[in-house]
């Protein structure tokens, strides 16, 4: 190859280096957001179960008679999250972007290893819960 050739492969390697780095900052922030709010979701429904299964238990042992109303007054607010939480993960369509997310991803990477690029050399491609 000539010199030349070498200099314009160079940078049009170097060109896709920083778009697959810019896209893969994109991809990741968008991953974490969906990620947060997904854990957020199954988290209050983890806190909901846990707090229902608990609550004839804690009922028990209260000797304090503002106990059990006050379980019941979390209980509601823990559902009332909860289901806020759905209805913004089904408004921002976590689900059906999360493979959205990694197909454009896997995409990236391709262009990347057909260019001579080793992926881990450009940014790590671990980003929120899109896996």
């Amino acid at each position: 190859m000539t010199s030349k050739t070498t200099l314009q492969m160079d940078f049009v390697r170097e060109a896709v280096r920083e778009k697959a780095t810019r896209e893969l900052v994109a991809l990741n922030q968008r991953a974490d957001a969906f990620g947060s709010v997904d854990r957020a979701r199954d988290t209050l429904f983890t806190l909901t179960a846990d707090l229902a299964h608990a609550s004839g238990a804690v009922a028990a042992v209260a000797t304090d008679a503002t106990v059990v109303p006050r379980m019941k007054k979390l209980r509601k607010l823990l559902d009332e999250a909860h289901a806020l939480a759905t209805e913004l993960a089904d408004t921002l369509g976590t689900d059906a972007h999360r493979e959205a997310l990694n197909a454009s991803r896997a995409a990236i990477l391709e262009a990347l290893r057909a260019s001579g690029i080793d992926p881990e050399t450009v940014l790590p491609t671990t980003g929120g819960d899109a896996q």
